[in-house]
């Protein structure tokens, strides 16, 4: 049996285990009313982001943690974001998309209010690739040799 080299120093944590597939539904929503220099408040922008997550939260079925703005732009404000549905939720992402589409005005209630009128792009669903982590040894202890 052959071992590894030694070390001078203990090792790193090992590598993190390979991950499952996530299915994850991206849009962008374009709020006519609202003008970008808004943004450079950082109040406002927080408290933008906790509402527009806050609804999507809730329309989606997911905790805000699984929801990233993942843009900001001018065009009016277009808002990117993508949410995070886990491992085996396609039919949940697929049935959210669904409701964007259906009644974008509902999923959106409380930013419309806030906000003024909007534009809903298409959703897209799409499942990420499970990782692979390469592997490691495990860490020592102490310097080996």
């Amino acid at each position: 049996t052959t071992s590894a080299a030694p070390t001078a120093a203990p090792t790193a944590e090992p590598t993190a285990a390979p991950t499952a597939s996530t299915v994850v539904v991206t849009s962008a929503v374009t709020f006519a009313a609202l003008d970008l220099a808004a943004f450079e408040d950082d109040s406002f922008a927080a408290a933008f982001n906790a509402t527009f997550k806050a609804d999507l939260s809730a329309a989606a079925g997911v905790p805000p943690s699984s929801i990233a703005i993942t843009g900001i732009t001018e065009g009016s404000v277009e808002v990117a974001y993508s949410i995070g549905f886990g491992a085996a939720s396609t039919a949940a992402a697929e049935a959210f998309s669904a409701t964007l589409a259906a009644s974008s005005a509902t999923v959106f209630a409380t930013s419309i209010d806030a906000y003024g009128s909007l534009a809903v792009s298409p959703a897209v669903v799409s499942t990420a690739a499970p990782t692979s982590a390469a592997p490691s040894d495990p860490p020592t202890a102490s310097p080996t040799a």
